[in-house]
């Protein structure tokens, strides 16, 4: 398998975390995204500010300022990700999906098959729009579109499409072992969550 290096590391085993945004996620992965400062353009404090692990994954408030997007790796990833194939042990994907169009989403799902390992898993949520709508359309319209919609500030912060149970596994289409509906990462607001394992 060809090695990663990361900063001058060598590493074995690939985990990604992709679309990171302002998450920094640690010990371990690979953060990826569009936009933002690779680990080498940054000091060691700004790196901290950010870095979490997975079960403190946002841990800032919902809403808070955001930090500086720091990222191991840049990928478009609407394009050929420049990973082998099979050669990714876990993908993580934390409200990231719905922020394509379904025709680039379904091309996300197929790099993603194509770059994990047999028995690799694949981390992934997405808005449960039912539940958003119940909770907060009477109450609270203006958050409840936010939650729909994202807030719009940049076209990476536009929800495109959303899914329910049934539409994501047509998404996941085949060649997956297992799909556990279970959260792996805690929101303050609803979101539908899954982990899916490679055959």
């Amino acid at each position: 398998m060809k090695q990663h290096e990361i900063k001058g590391i060598k590493m074995q085993k690939i985990m990604l975390h992709i679309c990171c945004g302002d998450v920094y996620l640690s010990p371990g992965y690979t953060n990826v995204d569009i936009k933002g400062k690779l680990t080498s353009q940054v000091s060691t404090e700004e790196l901290e500010k950010n870095k979490t692990d997975i079960e403190n994954y946002f841990k800032y408030p919902f809403g808070a300022v955001r930090r500086e997007i720091i990222i191991d790796k840049r990928i478009d990833i609407t394009t050929p990700w420049d990973f082998e194939t099979e050669s990714v042990e876990e993908i993580i994907a934390i409200s990231t999906i719905e922020h394509f169009p379904l025709s680039e989403a379904r091309f996300i799902m197929s790099e993603m098959k194509r770059v994990l390992k047999h028995d690799g898993r694949l981390i992934i949520d997405f808005p449960d729009i039912k539940e958003t709508v119940n909770h907060y359309l009477t109450p609270n319209p203006d958050f409840c579109m936010r939650l729909l919609y994202c807030n719009q500030k940049d076209k990476y912060s536009t929800h495109f499409w959303g899914y329910t149970k049934k539409s994501f596994v047509q998404l996941l289409d085949d060649n997956w072992k297992e799909i556990i509906w279970e959260p792996r990462v805690k929101h303050d607001y609803p979101m539908i969550s899954c982990i899916a394992i490679k055959k």
